[in-house]
C-alpha cells in the first residue's frame, strides 16, 4: 500500500482500482485472519451417518467445527504456528481457509470486510 499511497496527494481518497491492487497488503490481512479468525466455527448437521476416526457421528447429530482446527493444520500450512502472509501468493486448497466461512455459506460481509480492512491497513 507504501506504492499506491505515494502515489495520492495529501486527503485523496483510496479509489476502488487502488484497492484491487493492494494484493500483499490483502495477503497480510489473510495472514492475520488465519491465526486469529474472526468466528470461531461454527455448527452442522450430519445428513448422512459418518465415520470419524473409528467413531460414528450419527445422521442428524449436530457436529462443531472449528476454523483454529483448519487453520492450524499442518496437512494444509507448513509452520501453521508462524505468520507468514506470502504463503497466501499460491492458491491454498479449498476450505483450508475459511474465516468468513465456506461456500455456500460464507458471510454475506466478506466483500465488505476485504474491502475495509484493506483500506484501513493504508491509514496505519
Amino acid at each position: 500500500h507504501v506504492a499506491i499511497m505515494s502515489n495520492k496527494r495529501w486527503g485523496e481518497n483510496l479509489t476502488m482500482e487502488d484497492i484491487k491492487k493492494m494484493n500483499y497488503t490483502w495477503q497480510v490481512a489473510r495472514g492475520s485472519m488465519r491465526l486469529f479468525p474472526p468466528i470461531f466455527g461454527s455448527f452442522r448437521k450430519a445428513i448422512t451417518d459418518i465415520e470419524y476416526e473409528g467413531f460414528i457421528i450419527p445422521r442428524g447429530w449436530k457436529v462443531l467445527w472449528t476454523t483454529y482446527g483448519t487453520h492450524y493444520n499442518e496437512e494444509y500450512f507448513k509452520d501453521p504456528m508462524s505468520f507468514n502472509p506470502n504463503r497466501f501468493e499460491e492458491g491454498i486448497p479449498q476450505y483450508a481457509f475459511v474465516p468468513f466461512g465456506g461456500r455456500p455459506r460464507v458471510c454475506a460481509g466478506y466483500q465488505l470486510a476485504k474491502l475495509i480492512s484493506s483500506y484501513l491497513c493504508t491509514m496505519l
